[in-house]
């Protein structure tokens, strides 16, 4: 027997139409048989009632009807969000009587919130993350750093972005500089850059004689070019 012709087969006994055993699976997550009697009660008591002519309940009908069912079982045996009430006697046992299916419902219930609390706090820690991105890659542009640096910001440290460029700018400031004052130690860089013609005697008399035409403006080009 598979567990929705179990299920059927507790509806009919309960005097429910068989029609509803999928949404009984489905709205209490059942799994296996054990305490089908408890979700069928639970379903006929609390949802049946409240289905629309048409036979689907609303969401909010669903949802309301189980957190009534879920408050009136907490209040019951002492509970809250699914766990025992601290009570002055730690040795009170807060589950004596509790349904297991009851529980199971709860704590199923409560898995389902802090997933959706993980889920909506992943996704604005996304969205923080990549704000936080676009900004830092902006400062390093204007700071006219090396783009594969963008990896050296760490976006989840607690220094503001602004001084983590500012340090990765002056690092990059000064290997530039050391690369300059290792050129002129080794005799590569020449302040002004400029390196005069090596030229004769004989060179400059003719620079100097080369042109007697009377439009000559009195330049001479020196070969400095």
């Amino acid at each position: 027997m598979t567990l929705i012709d179990a299920i059927k087969k507790g509806l009919k006994a309960a005097g429910i139409d068989e029609k509803y055993a999928q949404k009984v699976q489905k709205l209490f997550n059942i799994e296996k048989e054990d305490g089908l009697e408890t979700y069928i009660q639970l379903f006929k008591d609390n949802i049946l009632p409240d289905l629309q002519p048409s036979g689907q309940p609303t969401q909010e009908t669903i949802q309301a009807s189980v957190n009534a069912a879920i408050a009136e079982y907490e209040k019951k045996y002492g509970l809250k969000e699914g766990k025992p009430i601290e009570s002055p006697n730690p040795d009170e046992d807060k589950f004596k009587g509790l349904d297991p299916s009851v529980k199971a419902l709860i704590e199923a219930q409560n898995k389902q919130l802090e997933e959706m609390k993980a889920l909506i706090e992943g996704n604005q820690k996304k969205a923080a993350t990549a704000e936080m991105s676009v900004k830092a890659k902006k400062l390093m542009e204007d700071a006219k750093l090396p783009e594969n640096w963008l990896g050296r910001v760490d976006l989840e440290s607690k220094t503001p972005i602004e001084d983590q460029v500012k340090i990765l700018s002056d690092e990059y400031i000064k290997i530039q500089q050391d690369a300059i004052n290792q050129k002129v130690a080794n005799g590569e860089y020449h302040v002004g850059g400029f390196q005069p013609k090596d030229r004769s005697e004989a060179d400059w008399a003719k620079l100097m004689d080369g042109d007697t035409n009377p439009n000559n403006p009195g330049t001479v080009d020196l070969g400095l070019k």
